[in-house]
């Protein structure tokens, strides 16, 4: 019988993680195969559910990075540089939408993300502190996938670029309102319409940050560049700036 579910689910990528001697591989959407190797020389195969039992490896990247086995709903990484706020989580890799710190509640599954509004995917966790632009992160991942696209579906080829170009305009200071918008449109003219699914990954980051910090992006418009200019966070930012703006009229 196990043998007849391999063959017929497929085992498509593995990993060995020698630490706790444990071999996972991705099978069927749903399913995780881990062979776990025991002292004796002697393992089997177990098929896991995704409900929030089971294990997964998790990659934790921030100020310190980890790769780490862990039973879904487990704590670990450990927690904000000194001096600093969370800002954001991107928690299954860069092509799932952030997570804002009131939305955090929940346990790391793939059900319970998907009820917040993100996805678990690989698992590559990104915490990010109050120390970063949500412009500049965008536009360091619109970089990659630009790189990454294979170039055979038009909206991915012509639209990476697109995203790429007008990220870069907006985080050197030089965007308008109307490429905000244009940024949007070019998001949704990419999502859905890839024969393979690097489309929708290569426009999540800007259409997953506009919406969630659409008032940094607006600050980037209004004070012509990125507020790394003149503060540590984006908080000491907007109230410099809103100190600065004369009194209106009365």
């Amino acid at each position: 019988m196990k043998s007849r579910l391999l063959s017929s689910l497929g085992v498509a990528a593995a990993m060995t993680l020698a630490a706790s001697s444990i071999v996972h591989a991705q099978a069927a959407p749903g399913y995780h195969v881990i062979h776990r190797i025991n002292a004796g020389g002697e393992g089997g195969w177990d098929y896991v559910t995704v409900d929030p039992e089971g294990n997964r490896l998790f990659l934790s990247r921030g100020t310190h990075a980890m790769v780490i086995d862990l039973v879904y709903g487990e704590n670990f990484a450990q927690g904000m540089r000194e001096g600093h706020k969370l800002r954001c989580v991107i928690p299954g890799g860069s092509s799932t939408p952030v997570l804002t710190p009131d939305q955090l509640d929940f346990n790391l599954d793939f059900d319970s993300i998907l009820k917040v509004g993100s996805m678990l995917g690989s698992a590559g966790t990104i915490v990010i502190d109050d120390s970063a632009c949500m412009v500049w992160v965008a536009r360091k991942l619109a970089y990659f996938y630009k790189h990454e696209s294979c170039g055979k579906c038009s909206p991915c080829r012509e639209g990476t670029g697109w995203l790429l170009r007008l990220l870069d305009k907006i985080e050197e200071g030089q965007g308008t309102p109307r490429d905000l918008e244009i940024l949007s449109t070019v998001c949704d003219s990419i999502m859905g319409k890839t024969v393979c699914a690097f489309g929708d990954a290569a426009a999540t980051p800007p259409l997953s940050t506009l919406t969630r910090f659409r008032d940094e992006y607006e600050y980037h418009v209004r004070e012509k560049g990125c507020w790394r200019r003149v503060a540590k966070t984006f908080e000491e930012a907007k109230s410099t700036a809103g100190a600065a703006q004369p009194a209106a009229a009365t």
